[in-house]
């Protein structure tokens, strides 16, 4: 099933004519953006140190991350690279977005750098993917980390 599926049946199932107009039945299952629609099959969101739009840059890194949600559970693939030497638990950024906050619980996941084994942990809480482990300037990992949200 994929959006469009879902939106004609909505709409099929939802004939005008009864108490509450068809038209507010669709604006909550597909039709606004907060609609149960978009939080099942919502759009991933493009996010950097540059732009910070919903995240916040910590100036030792530079990151270009892809943020998506599905229900629950938050998805961030990206990769960053150190600007400076850093030691562990250094924060890489700062979610803004409350959508993305991580629930209390620690998430885990490792970064992996191009074309050499060296991988480095990587983890979230709350609003901060941070690294756990000290890196170098020039220093680049790629990375995937899933986790269950606050919100």
């Amino acid at each position: 099933m994929n959006k469009s599926d879902y939106i004609t049946l909505v709409n099929s199932k939802l004939p005008d004519g009864g108490n509450i107009p068809s038209t507010d039945h669709r604006d909550t299952m597909h039709t606004d953006a907060n609609s149960v629609l978009e939080l099942v099959y919502g759009d991933s969101i493009s996010d950097s140190e540059t732009i910070e739009s919903h995240t916040t840059s910590n100036s030792n890194f530079d990151y270009d991350i892809t943020l998506h949600k599905t229900g629950n559970t938050n998805i961030i693939i990206g990769k960053f690279t150190a600007n400076n030497s850093v030691s562990s638990t250094s924060t890489i950024f700062t979610i803004t977005n409350s959508d993305f906050f991580s629930n209390a619980i620690l998430s885990y996941a490792t970064g992996v750098t191009s074309g050499s084994p060296n991988i480095i942990p990587i983890y979230i809480q709350n609003s901060v993917l941070k690294i756990d482990s000290s890196i170098v300037a020039g220093e680049g990992f790629k990375f995937s980390i899933i986790y269950k949200s606050l919100n």
